[in-house]
């Protein structure tokens, strides 16, 4: 990767910058859109949904095992980018299925709403499988990370944590979508099921409300002859089909959820082991620093003193001298010196 590593690392997760999204058209089997929520539809070519899956799945990829510390975090830091992107696909998916389940409810006509059902349909499978590719990465980065050097670990774990904090709040607000709509879906089914029943009482409907299968009134769709009727239980049966498709992509939420929480404890608790020990190295440091300023202040008073030793022993040895010179020498000296030749 040709960048600047340094930015790389200054530059945290969580404010990443959005990415623009790529060329959305498409046209898929059943009908045909676009103009959904942003540059022209939602819609992704196969080739370039491909693309993401490769880039996100969890079999291929980058290897975190190289010995080079500079290739694996070039590594790490294409998947981290990689996943911002994705993540800001997946809000831009959000977006477009709160509009479509809107036009699905507004629908006039049964073949109007059943394309925006399939649409709603197609979008929500490439989020969910988006979803997963993004966990499946975050997962294999963290798995990469044990094998990391302590130096590059705090890095990694850093911005594992910021994604995987970004991931579970687009996750929320896709959830909050699906539980929203899925709220609007049981009031006009509330509506549809008293224009096929007006004589059902609340028990009745909210048992048909309240069931899997929405073929609680199936034998009156069968053998009603009124075509408002008819009609209204046969869009029965459809929310059904509908709120139970929101409710499995809302429990595949739940299971995300969880696993990210637990990935945040898991990496908060490593985090916290590294700044504790990089807490301690100051210690131990600034130890070390006091220690060695009381060697040295003691080393000079040391010095001092062998040398006050010194000077004292040479004087003496001065003294010593003259004292024998005086007592000692000088006498013989001038003792010889009187002798008779």
């Amino acid at each position: 990767m040709s960048r600047d590593r340094t930015q790389d690392l200054r530059r945290p997760t969580n404010n990443a910058p959005r990415y623009p999204s790529p060329a959305m058209t498409q046209t898929r089997p059943g009908g045909s859109y676009s103009s959904y929520g942003g540059n022209g539809g939602y819609g992704e070519s196969d080739m370039e949904m491909g693309r993401y899956a490769s880039s996100y799945g969890g079999g291929g990829g980058n290897s975190y095992g190289r010995s080079n510390s500079g290739s694996q975090l070039d590594s790490f830091f294409a998947d981290v980018e990689q996943v911002q992107k994705g993540i800001e696909r997946v809000r831009q998916n959000v977006r477009t299925i709160e509009q479509l389940h809107q036009r699905a409810l507004l629908a006039t006509s049964p073949d109007e709403q059943a394309r925006y059902t399939r649409q709603v349909d197609d979008v929500q499978d490439e989020t969910s499988d988006l979803i997963q590719s993004l966990r499946a990465t975050v997962k294999k980065m963290a798995a990469g990370t044990k094998n990391a050097s302590q130096a590059d670990a705090g890095i990694r774990q850093q911005q594992q944590a910021g994604l995987a904090k970004r991931l579970m709040e687009v996750a929320q607000e896709y959830q909050d979508v699906q539980m929203k709509s899925k709220q609007k879906y049981r009031q006009r089914m509330e509506r549809e099921i008293r224009i096929a029943r007006p004589d059902a009482t609340p028990g009745e409907i909210e048992r048909a409300l309240d069931s899997n299968t929405g073929s609680v009134f199936s034998q009156q769709l069968l053998s009603s002859r009124v075509g408002a009727q008819r009609a209204a239980l046969a869009e029965v049966q459809n929310r059904h089909e509908e709120i139970h498709r929101i409710e499995q992509s809302i429990n595949e939420l739940f299971t995300l959820f969880q696993e990210m929480q637990a990935m945040l404890e898991q990496q908060q608790e490593t985090i916290n082991a590294i700044e504790t020990h990089v807490e301690n190295t100051h210690v131990y440091i600034e130890d070390g620093n006091k220690e060695m300023t009381q060697a040295i202040v003691h080393r000079k008073s040391s010095r001092k003193t062998a040398w006050w030793i010194c000077a004292c022993v040479l004087v003496l040895l001065i003294i010593v001298a003259v004292v024998v010179y005086i007592y000692v020498v000088k006498p013989a000296l001038d003792a010889k010196n009187a002798a008779p030749k």
